[in-house]
Protein backbone atom coordinates (compact mmCIF):
# COMPACT_ATOMS: atom_id res chain seq x y z
CA UNK A 1 0.00 0.00 0.00
CA UNK A 2 0.91 3.80 -0.30
CA UNK A 3 0.48 6.64 2.10
CA UNK A 4 -2.33 7.72 0.20
CA UNK A 5 -3.75 4.62 -0.25
CA UNK A 6 -3.59 4.08 3.46
CA UNK A 7 -4.74 7.59 4.34
CA UNK A 8 -7.41 7.36 1.80
CA UNK A 9 -8.99 4.36 3.73
CA UNK A 10 -8.33 5.30 7.35
CA UNK A 11 -10.86 8.52 6.24
CA UNK A 12 -13.56 6.34 5.09
CA UNK A 13 -13.06 4.60 8.62
CA UNK A 14 -13.64 7.98 10.53
CA UNK A 15 -16.63 8.61 7.89
CA UNK A 16 -15.02 11.47 6.32
CA UNK A 17 -14.90 13.14 9.32
CA UNK A 18 -18.17 11.76 11.76
CA UNK A 19 -16.96 9.50 13.54
CA UNK A 20 -15.74 10.53 17.21
CA UNK A 21 -12.77 9.41 19.26
CA UNK A 22 -15.07 8.44 22.28
CA UNK A 23 -17.13 6.56 19.71
CA UNK A 24 -16.91 2.44 20.07
CA UNK A 25 -15.72 3.01 16.37
CA UNK A 26 -13.11 5.38 17.17
CA UNK A 27 -12.31 2.85 19.91
CA UNK A 28 -11.99 0.66 17.73
CA UNK A 29 -9.58 2.98 15.16
CA UNK A 30 -7.31 4.20 17.96
CA UNK A 31 -6.63 0.69 18.99
CA UNK A 32 -5.33 0.00 15.74
CA UNK A 33 -3.18 3.46 15.88
CA UNK A 34 -1.60 2.58 19.15
CA UNK A 35 -1.06 -0.94 18.67
CA UNK A 36 0.63 -1.29 15.02
CA UNK A 37 1.49 2.61 15.09
CA UNK A 38 3.38 2.23 18.65
CA UNK A 39 3.25 -1.36 19.65
CA UNK A 40 1.37 -1.23 22.36
CA UNK A 41 -0.11 -3.65 24.15
CA UNK A 42 -2.56 -4.80 27.17
CA UNK A 43 -3.01 -2.49 29.90
CA UNK A 44 -0.56 -0.33 28.05
CA UNK A 45 -2.90 -0.41 25.18
CA UNK A 46 -5.66 -0.01 27.04
CA UNK A 47 -4.32 2.82 28.91
CA UNK A 48 -3.54 5.26 26.08
CA UNK A 49 -6.50 4.03 23.92
CA UNK A 50 -8.95 5.69 26.82
CA UNK A 51 -6.51 8.86 27.09
CA UNK A 52 -6.90 9.45 23.58
CA UNK A 53 -10.98 8.76 23.92
CA UNK A 54 -11.20 11.32 26.19
CA UNK A 55 -8.61 13.66 24.67
CA UNK A 56 -6.28 13.33 27.66
CA UNK A 57 -3.39 13.50 26.03
CA UNK A 58 -0.27 14.59 27.50
CA UNK A 59 2.11 11.46 26.95
CA UNK A 60 1.41 12.16 23.51
CA UNK A 61 -0.78 12.56 21.21
CA UNK A 62 -2.75 9.91 18.96
CA UNK A 63 -1.52 11.78 15.78
CA UNK A 64 2.14 10.47 16.39
CA UNK A 65 0.60 6.42 16.49
CA UNK A 66 -1.54 7.11 13.40
CA UNK A 67 1.90 8.60 11.47
CA UNK A 68 3.58 5.18 12.53
CA UNK A 69 0.45 3.29 11.47
CA UNK A 70 0.10 5.41 8.11
CA UNK A 71 4.36 4.71 7.49
CA UNK A 72 4.42 1.46 8.48
CA UNK A 73 2.11 0.06 6.34
CA UNK A 74 3.63 1.78 3.66
CA UNK A 75 7.34 0.81 4.56
CA UNK A 76 7.64 -1.85 7.25
CA UNK A 77 10.59 -0.75 8.60
CA UNK A 78 9.24 2.59 9.61
CA UNK A 79 9.66 2.90 13.36
CA UNK A 80 7.36 2.32 15.77
CA UNK A 81 6.49 5.56 17.78
CA UNK A 82 4.55 7.15 20.37
CA UNK A 83 5.88 11.01 20.33
CA UNK A 84 6.50 12.68 16.44
CA UNK A 85 10.42 13.04 17.42
CA UNK A 86 10.83 9.51 18.11
CA UNK A 87 10.19 8.89 14.50
CA UNK A 88 11.75 11.68 13.12
CA UNK A 89 14.77 11.20 15.03
CA UNK A 90 14.83 7.55 13.70
CA UNK A 91 14.19 8.77 9.94
CA UNK A 92 16.96 10.89 10.52
CA UNK A 93 19.48 8.78 12.03
CA UNK A 94 18.77 6.68 8.79
CA UNK A 95 18.81 9.00 5.89
CA UNK A 96 21.87 7.89 4.42
CA UNK A 97 21.35 4.18 5.12
CA UNK A 98 22.00 2.90 1.59
CA UNK A 99 19.97 0.08 2.30
CA UNK A 100 16.91 1.72 3.47
CA UNK A 101 14.44 3.16 0.96
CA UNK A 102 11.56 4.97 2.22
CA UNK A 103 10.93 8.29 0.37
CA UNK A 104 10.32 9.84 3.74
CA UNK A 105 13.88 10.89 3.27
CA UNK A 106 13.47 13.68 0.72
CA UNK A 107 10.89 15.33 3.21
CA UNK A 108 13.90 15.47 5.68
CA UNK A 109 16.21 17.27 3.00
CA UNK A 110 14.40 19.80 2.85
CA UNK A 111 15.01 21.62 5.77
Amino acid sequence: DTIVQVTSTELKNWGNGTVQESSTAGRTLLEKYWSKGAGFEGKQLAHYVTQSQKNEQEEGPWSAAFISYVMRQAYPRFTAAQRHTQYLEWALSNMNNKGFKCGFNALLKVT
